[in-house]
């Protein structure tokens, strides 16, 4: 009988999550596709953009969800940050809140304002 492996041949552990539906190292994959992309940065580059202009609306709806993400998650660092800029010091929690609320419903009528000029642009 032969001996169970316990590790891949780069070191990296065995572990169920670490590996894929194949029984290939994640780890070692993912060096593997980064090391290939860095070396072949042109096709990958003329690659996106072909399936782009391939897929408009695909993208368009990708990249909205990735900047809602982006958004959302307005870090107390993110947002000390911008009162900094705009002459604030000492910033209590509450300001902070007041400003992450400001700059959500800011979001909220962008975005309202975005679906009513797509309706319009539809209908």
């Amino acid at each position: 009988m032969g001996l169970k492996r316990t590790h891949c041949k780069r070191g990296h552990e065995r572990t169920p999550e670490n590996l894929t539906s194949s029984r290939k190292c994640k780890i070692c994959s993912r060096l593997t596709t980064a090391i290939w992309k860095e070396e072949n940065w042109e096709q990958v580059v003329a690659d996106e953009k072909e399936r782009r202009r391939k897929y408009p609306e695909k993208y368009k709806a990708i990249s909205k969800k990735a900047g809602e993400k982006i958004r959302i998650k307005m870090t107390d660092g993110y947002i000390r940050s911008i009162l900094t800029l705009l002459g604030f010091e000492q910033i209590p929690i509450e300001v902070i809140d007041l400003k992450r609320q400001h700059l959500m419903l800011k979001r909220e009528i962008k975005n309202a304002k975005y679906e009513t000029s797509m309706r319009n642009t539809v209908n």
